[in-house]
C-alpha cells in the first residue's frame, strides 16, 4: 500500500469515495471537492474524476484502491440494491477490496438513509455493518464535513484547519432523474469550450441539469465552481454586481466593476454558472464576451431561453425528458407525499408524462396532486387543460404555453385564500421570510395569521419554494402570479404595501443593532431594489424615504454604484423642491465622494448646500456642509474644510441631534490630524466616540475608534491605541465594515517592529479594504503609515515587504479581518 507522507513525517490521509452514481452522485461531487480543497487533488480518487479518458476502468480502481488508506463509502436511500448481491458489482468490489486490505473504512450515510445490517450485505463485506458511521445532513453539510475532515487528520496524526470554500452550488434535497448520456457528452463538450449555453424552454430542467453538471466538473476547477443567480434582476446594470456578489468582490474606486471582475479573475481557473440569462440577454452577453477574452482559465455554464451569440460559444438544447426518465420523476416526486402505484397505474402515468411533453416542472407540479387525486382523475383533468398539446408543432411559444397551462392547472387546484396568497406573493423579488410575507399578503380576506398556513400549503403543493427558512417563487410562478394579481384589479395597491413594508425594514435601525441590521437590509436587498423600481414610476416620494433609509447600508457594504444609480433616477423624476429630494441631493454628493470624484462631489455638494438654505431646512444645511467639509480637505482646502465642519457643528448641536454631532465630531477630529494638531484631533475623536457610547450606539464607532487609536500611537500612548485597535476591530468585523482598512493600517504600524513581515502583510489588506469602498487616505495619513512601516521593509528587505504587501491584498475580507483580530489580541 503506497501511503503519501508530508514533509514533517506525518502521514496524510488518500482517500478514495466509493458511491453509485444513481444513489449519491451529487453528494459524492461535493465531498471530492471539499475534500480536494482541504487535503489537494493527489490525496483524493473519484472514479472518473481521475480516471484519465481511455484508462481500463477496473484496473485503475484496483490500483488506486491499493494506493489509498481510507476509504468513505456513500450511503444513500438508493444504495442497498438488488446488484449489490451481484459478485461484479463495482461498489461491492471496492469496499471488498477495501476491507480485504484492512483499509480504513467510514461509511457516511446520506439523504437519511440507515446503515445496512449484515443480514442486508454479501457475505464479502458484511463486515461494513459493523463500522461505526458518520451522518452526513444537507441542512449541517459544512459542520459534519468538517467533522469528517477533523477525524482524517486526528487519524493521521495532523492538526485540523480550515477548508477553503470553493464553491456556492446548493445541496439538492431531491434526486437528479435521467440525463445520464446528457451529462456525460456535456462534460466532453465543457472540456472543448470556454463558453457552454444550456438553452431550452421554461420548466424544461436547465437549471438543475446545469447545477449537476457543475457538480460533476468541479474537480476541473483549483479556483472554485460559482452559482450566479439572475433570476431576480430586473435590472440589466446589475449583472456585474450580481456576479462580483456570487464570488465577493467589491467594487473599486475609479473602476468598473467588469474591469474589477476581470481582475479577479484573469488567472483563475474557475467556473461560472449564469442562471436565467433570458430577460437579460444583452447584459449576459457583453458581459461573457468581455470576460472570455480578458481571462483565458475562466469557463462559463449559461442557462437561457435563447443563445447569447457571443464567439465561440456552444448550444446545448435541453430537451424534455424521455419517457422513461419522466415516469421515474413523477413516481420519486409522487412518493415524497406518499403516493403508491397502483397495479393499473403505469400506462396511466406515462400518459400524463406524454401529455405534459416530459416537462420536469410541469411534471412534478402533477405529481405534487398525487396524494389527493387519483392517477386517472389527473389524467383526466390534464385532458382538459392542455389541448394545445394535442396537435401542432412544437414551437417555443408553444412550450411556454405548455407550462403555463401546468402552471393554470395547479392554481385551479387551490382553494380561494391559497389562490390569493399565490398571487400576493408575486410581488416579491427573490428570497422573503414569514414576517415579510405575513405584512405584505395580509389584508382583508386574508388575516396575518392565516398567512403562515397557507404558505405551508403553497409549499406542500410545489408553488413555492422553502429554503434556508425563507421562500421564494420559481420565476415562472412569479410571472404566472403577477398576471393573477393583476386581475383582481389590487396589484399597486399591493406592490404599495410591499414597498411601505420594506420602507420600514430600512428604518429600523436601532440603537445597539447595528450589524443584525445590516443584515436584515442585506436579506431583503432585492426587495428593497424592486421597492424602489415600483416607487420611481408610482410614488417617487416613497422612493426618496426608501432611498434616504438605504444610504448607511449602501455606503458600508460597498453598493455605491448601484445607490449612485438610484439616487440619480430619483432626482430625475418631476417634483416640486423638498427636503426629501435636497437629502437625496446630499446623498448622491456623499457617494460620488466615496467614489473619490472630487470636484463633481463638491458641485452637488454646494447646490444641495444652496437649495437646503432656500427651504430653510436646516437638517440638510447640516448634512451637505458635514460632507462638503470631507470633500474640501480632499481638495487640500483645510480652512474650507475647518468652516464647513464648523458649521455643521453648530446646526447638529442647536438641533440637539447628537448622532450628527458625533459624526460631525469625528470630521473635525480629522481635520484637526491632517494639519498636525494631535490634541485637537485627540479631543474631537474622544467626543465623536464618547456620544456614539452615550448613544447605545458604540456598535457604530469602529472607524472613529481606529482614527483615535493612530492618534494615541503619536503620542506613544500605545496602551490606548491598542485597546481602541481591538474594540474597532471587534466592532468593524460584526458589521462586515470594509473600513476596518483603518484600523489595519493603524494595527500594522504597531507590528512594525516586533512582527514586520506581519504588519506588511496587514498593510497590504488594509490598501485593499480602502480600495473596495473607494477610500483614497490623504497623504499625511499614507506619509505617516510608510514612515512607521519602514522599520518593517528594512528588516525583512524590500523583496520579501512587497510580496507580504501583495499577499495581504489578495486576502478575502473575512480572512484580513480574522488575522488582525487574532494579532491585536496577542498583543501584550
Amino acid at each position: 500500500m503506497r501511503i503519501q507522507e508530508d514533509a514533517d513525517g506525518t502521514t496524510s490521509p488518500r482517500i478514495f469515495i466509493s458511491y453509485r452514481r444513481d444513489d449519491t452522485a451529487g453528494h459524492a461531487g461535493h465531498l471530492y471537492a471539499d475534500l480536494v480543497a482541504h487535503f489537494g487533488a493527489d490525496s483524493v480518487f473519484m472514479d472518473t474524476e481521475t480516471i484519465e479518458p481511455g484508462a481500463d476502468f477496473t484496473v485503475q480502481l484496483s490500483r488506486e484502491i491499493a494506493s489509498c488508506n481510507v476509504l468513505i463509502a456513500l450511503i444513500g436511500k438508493q444504495w442497498l440494491q438488488r446488484r449489490l448481491r451481484d459478485p461484479e458489482d463495482y461498489v461491492r468490489l471496492e469496499i471488498q477490496a477495501a476491507l480485504d486490505r484492512n483499509m480504513r473504512v467510514i461509511p457516511i450515510l446520506l439523504q437519511g438513509a440507515r446503515m445496512p445490517s449484515v443480514a442486508q450485505l454479501p457475505g464479502s463485506i458484511a463486515e461494513l455493518s459493523h463500522k461505526n458511521a458518520l451522518e452526513i445532513s444537507n441542512s449541517r453539510w459544512r459542520h459534519d464535513v468538517d467533522k469528517l475532515i477533523s477525524a482524517l487528520q486526528r487519524r493521521a496524526g495532523t492538526t485540523p484547519s480550515p477548508s477553503r470554500r470553493l464553491t456556492n452550488l446548493p445541496l439538492e434535497l431531491t434526486s437528479f432523474i435521467g440525463r445520464r448520456a446528457e451529462l456525460q457528452h456535456l462534460q466532453e463538450l465543457q472540456s472543448q469550450s470556454r463558453l457552454l449555453a444550456l438553452i431550452g424552454p421554461g420548466g424544461v430542467g436547465k437549471t438543475r441539469l446545469a447545477i449537476q453538471l457543475a457538480t460533476y466538473l468541479r474537480a476541473r476547477f483549483s479556483d472554485g465552481v460559482w452559482l450566479v443567480e439572475l433570476a431576480s434582476i430586473t435590472d440589466e446594470s446589475l449583472v456585474p454586481q450580481a456576479v462580483a456578489a456570487a464570488l465577493d468582490v467589491p467594487e473599486q474606486a475609479h473602476r468598473s466593476l467588469e474591469a474589477t471582475l476581470e481582475d479577479h479573475l484573469r488567472d483563475r481557473e474557475t467556473l461560472l454558472v449564469l442562471d436565467n440569462c433570458e430577460h437579460l440577454v444583452q447584459a449576459a452577453a457583453r458581459l461573457v464576451q468581455t470576460l472570455l477574452r480578458t481571462c483565458p482559465k475562466l469557463n462559463l455554464l449559461i442557462t437561457s431561453r435563447e443563445p447569447l451569440n457571443v464567439p465561440g460559444e456552444v448550444t446545448w438544447w435541453v430537451a424534455p425528458l424521455e419517457e422513461s426518465d419522466a415516469v421515474q420523476l413523477f413516481l420519486d416526486r409522487a412518493g415524497a407525499v406518499g403516493f403508491e402505484l397502483p397495479a393499473d397505474g403505469l400506462p396511466v402515468v406515462a400518459g400524463i408524462c406524454r401529455r405534459l411533453d416530459g416537462l420536469p416542472l410541469a411534471i412534478e407540479l402533477a405529481a405534487a396532486r398525487s396524494h389527493m387525486m387519483a392517477v386517472q382523475d389527473i389524467d383526466a383533468r390534464l385532458g382538459d387543460r392542455f389541448q394545445l398539446l394535442t396537435g401542432g408543432s412544437r414551437t417555443a411559444a408553444e412550450r411556454q404555453r405548455t407550462l403555463e397551462a401546468a402552471v393554470d392547472w395547479s392554481y385551479d387546484q387551490l382553494s380561494e385564500p391559497e389562490q390569493l396568497l399565490f398571487g400576493r406573493l408575486a410581488v416579491f423579488s427573490g428570497r422573503f421570510a414569514l414576517r415579510d410575507a405575513e405584512e405584505v399578503c395580509s389584508g382583508p380576506p386574508l388575516t396575518s395569521a392565516a398567512v403562515l398556513e397557507l404558505l405551508t400549503r403553497l409549499v406542500d403543493k410545489s408553488l413555492l419554494v422553502a429554503e434556508e427558512g425563507r421562500y421564494r417563487l420559481l420565476e415562472t410562478m412569479r410571472a404566472y402570479g403577477t398576471l393573477r394579481l393583476a386581475a383582481t384589479g389590487r396589484e399597486q395597491e399591493v406592490r404599495e404595501q410591499h414597498a411601505r413594508h420594506f420602507l420600514s425594514v430600512a428604518q429600523s435601525r436601532a440603537p445597539g443593532q447595528f450589524s443584525r441590521w445590516l443584515d436584515r437590509v442585506e436579506e431583503s436587498h432585492d426587495n428593497c431594489r424592486g421597492a424602489l423600481g415600483w416607487a420611481i414610476a408610482h410614488d417617487p416620494q416613497l422612493g426618496f424615504q426608501l432611498a434616504g433609509a438605504l444610504f448607511e447600508f449602501w455606503r458600508l457594504r460597498g453598493y455605491n454604484t448601484e445607490a449612485r444609480g438610484w439616487l440619480q433616477s430619483l432626482l430625475a423624476t418631476s417634483g416640486v423642491a423638498s427636503p426629501l429630494r435636497t437629502a437625496a441631493r446630499v446623498e448622491l454628493g456623499a457617494c460620488v465622494y466615496s467614489q473619490n470624484e472630487l470636484e463633481t462631489a463638491r458641485s452637488i455638494l454646494e447646490a444641495a448646500l444652496a437649495e437646503a438654505r432656500e427651504l430653510v431646512d436646516l437638517v440638510n444645511e447640516m448634512l451637505a456642509l458635514k460632507f462638503l467639509s470631507l470633500v474640501m480637505l480632499a481638495l487640500g482646502d483645510h480652512e474650507q474644510a475647518t468652516a464647513c465642519a464648523e458649521k455643521a457643528f453648530d446646526l447638529a448641536s442647536q438641533q440637539g441631534d447628537r448622532l450628527q454631532t458625533s459624526q460631525v465630531s469625528q470630521n473635525l477630529g480629522v481635520i484637526h490630524g491632517s494639519v498636525g494638531d494631535v490634541d485637537g484631533a485627540r479631543h474631537w475623536l474622544g467626543k465623536s466616540v464618547a456620544i456614539q457610547r452615550e448613544l447605545g450606539r458604540g456598535d457604530e464607532a469602529s472607524t472613529t475608534l481606529a482614527l483615535l487609536a493612530a492618534i494615541a500611537n503619536l503620542q506613544n500612548d500605545h496602551e490606548s491605541a491598542d485597546a481602541a485597535i481591538l474594540e474597532s476591530l471587534q466592532a468593524g468585523s460584526a458589521l462586515k465594515d470594509r473600513r476596518l482598512g483603518w484600523t489595519l493600517d493603524v494595527l500594522s504600524a504597531r507590528l512594525a517592529e516586533d512582527r514586520p513581515e506581519m504588519a506588511q502583510r496587514l498593510a497590504g489588506a488594509a490598501s485593499a479594504m480602502h480600495e473596495s469602498v473607494g477610500i483614497r487616505p490623504p497623504a499625511v495619513w499614507e506619509s505617516l503609515l510608510q514612515s512607521a512601516l519602514a522599520p518593517a521593509r528594512a528588516a525583512i528587505g524590500e523583496q520579501a515587504a512587497a510580496a507580504a504587501w501583495e499577499e495581504g491584498r489578495q486576502m478575502h475580507f473575512e480572512e484580513a479581518v480574522a488575522l488582525a483580530l487574532a494579532q491585536a489580541k496577542a498583543r501584550p
